[in-house]
């Protein structure tokens, strides 16, 4: 548990809805996805690599061969307090849905 919540963030875990997702860490710890049989997993960042996730649209399209990727990430903490408020992943699509252009305005602190 993170000693000041309010000065950290994270993701719920969660699959990416698209085909493929692309990430780049960076040197920052703090992803995790999960494997059956071995819970959580910490995925080590490696200089100038890409992460490429299977997304919920590539399973369908692939009838299944290639999974969607459960991940999330741990708590990470900022040396200054949070510009955004916690929100669902159902909530966001909603306000992107009704406030195209100004989504991360609506839900700014």
């Amino acid at each position: 548990m993170c000693p000041d919540a309010d000065r950290a963030m994270g993701l719920a875990p969660h699959t990416d809805p698209s085909l493929f997702m692309l990430l780049y860490q960076g040197n920052i710890n703090g992803l995790q996805f999960y494997e059956d049989g071995m819970e959580w997993v910490d995925l080590e960042p490696v200089e100038g690599a890409l992460i490429v996730n299977i997304g919920d649209l590539m399973q369908i399209v692939s009838n299944g061969r290639f999974k969607s990727v459960l991940h999330r990430v741990k708590l990470v903490e900022f040396d200054r307090l949070p510009m955004y408020r916690t929100v669902i992943w159902k909530e966001y699509v909603e306000f992107k849905a009704t406030n195209f252009d100004n989504v991360l305005e609506s839900i700014r602190i």
